[in-house]
């Protein structure tokens, strides 16, 4: 597929995060992260080697104790114009985001798109 899922869970819901795989030489890992006091919490490291690394994550509630992360919720694909189209799955209803070069554009479930425009590079 073209993503990589992680999740936590809680007594009454917890959170998905999809992250963008589409580079062969991307390695993900995970770990236990000491804090303090004797305590761990869960680490999830993405490495890419690359001229050109590309990091992009969704996350994203879930709700209820049997809810949980799916691949077919989040969908990532690079369009031939460099833009990236992202795809969310919230319940039957569909979201969109294009991210462009100069514009970020989401569009909920099929109503009037909203667009943001990005700063010119200096």
């Amino acid at each position: 597929g073209n993503s990589a899922i992680a999740q936590w869970r809680s007594s009454d819901g917890g959170l998905g995060l999809w992250l963008m795989n589409n580079n062969p030489k991307q390695e993900i890992f995970t770990s236990k992260m000491p804090v303090h006091q004797g305590k761990y919490v869960p680490l999830l490291m993405l490495r890419q080697k690359s001229k050109q690394a590309e990091f992009l994550a969704v996350m994203k509630p879930l709700k209820g104790k049997k809810s949980k992360a799916t691949i077919n919720q989040v969908q990532f694909h690079h369009e031939p114009d460099g833009e990236v189209l992202v795809t969310v799955l919230v319940g039957k209803r569909k979201d969109q985001i294009r991210l462009g070069k100069t514009e970020v554009v989401y569009e909920k479930g099929g109503e009037k798109p909203i667009t943001v425009y990005l700063p010119a590079k200096q």
